[in-house]
């Protein structure tokens, strides 16, 4: 759109200094016409249009006055021709004034089209530009989010692997784990296990230890299977976090909930309600981050 209207204002521009160089030349034709015409009236003024009756006094003979009457005549014919050629330059410059008026109106109202739609770019640029550097500090925000839970991951890691080094941990290693999971909240996967896709700003990739299943806030968080409860409260990026042992070196974590319903120690059965949904922590909106791990390495849901 701008670069057409700009060829416009280019076009335009051009028959409006085109149609200025005739009127120019047809002023000054029409001037040296002026020029002419006066001169021929200061003479007519000074010695007056002869008549035929004076022709006739001044002749001599027939003949001569004959000679004076045909130049009488081309004189006067020369006077009309005169008139004539003046009022074509008149009307000549008449009609190259009103095309100049014409392209100066269309060379103004191409220019005007020509601002609107250079004001129109500059505040779409503007839109998409501020659209872009939110869509960057936006990204730059999910990185820092993703980077805090890696953080987070391995922390949690450390602290399962201390946990499991102590006799309670022990016995629960070596009992065996026969349950399934059953879903630990109502809601919709928004993000699943493993490598996600390639950051599109600085190229890196982050690995995802568990599932993000998102859900209203407060809706009920539920023991995915039974067990005895390890951890029960605030960790970095996980936000406020319950982590079950089921046995058998498996252990279920929820992360990012709003409030919790059950203290280290507690022994927990299948389906009971352990949390609410909620977004604590390094997380964007509410939902539950739930990780599976075996022999405290994350793995895939069995479903």
């Amino acid at each position: 759109q701008v670069m057409r209207a700009a060829e416009r204002v280019r076009l335009m521009e051009t028959r409006l200094a085109r149609g200025r160089r005739e009127l120019f030349a047809a002023q000054q034709m029409l001037e040296d016409h002026l020029r002419h015409f006066a001169e021929r009236i200061e003479l007519l003024y000074r010695y007056g249009e002869p008549s035929y009756l004076e022709l006739f006094l001044r002749a001599e003979d027939f003949a001569d006055f004959s000679d004076l009457a045909y130049y009488r005549q081309a004189i006067l014919e020369r006077d009309a021709d005169l008139v004539r050629t003046l009022e074509e330059a008149r009307d000549a410059a008449e009609a190259a004034y009103a095309r100049v008026r014409l392209y100066e109106d269309h060379a103004r109202h191409a220019r005007l089209q020509l601002e609107s739609e250079e004001v129109r770019l500059a505040r779409l640029a503007a839109t998409h530009t501020a659209a872009w550097k939110q869509e960057r500090a936006t990204l730059r925000a999910i990185d820092t989010r993703l980077a805090e839970l890696e953080a987070a991951q391995e922390q949690m890691t450390a602290e399962l692997r201390r946990l499991s080094q102590t006799p309670a941990g022990r016995a629960r290693a070596a009992s065996t784990f026969t349950g399934g999971f059953l879903h630990p909240v109502e809601g919709r996967l928004t993000s699943p296990f493993g490598w996600r896709e390639r950051h599109p700003i600085y190229g890196t990739r982050r690995f995802h230890a568990g599932i993000d299943i998102a859900a209203p806030r407060g809706t009920p968080v539920r023991a995915a299977a039974a067990g005895v409860v390890v951890v029960a409260g605030w960790r970095r990026g996980y936000g406020n976090t319950v982590v079950i042992d089921h046995g058998g070196g498996v252990t279920t974590l929820y992360g990012h909930c709003d409030t919790l319903r059950v203290s280290v120690g507690h022994s927990v059965r299948r389906g009971d309600r352990i949390a609410t949904v909620g977004r604590s922590g390094a997380a964007t909106g509410y939902h539950l981050h739930w990780e599976v791990r075996r022999n405290n390495t994350p793995t895939a849901p069995p479903w």
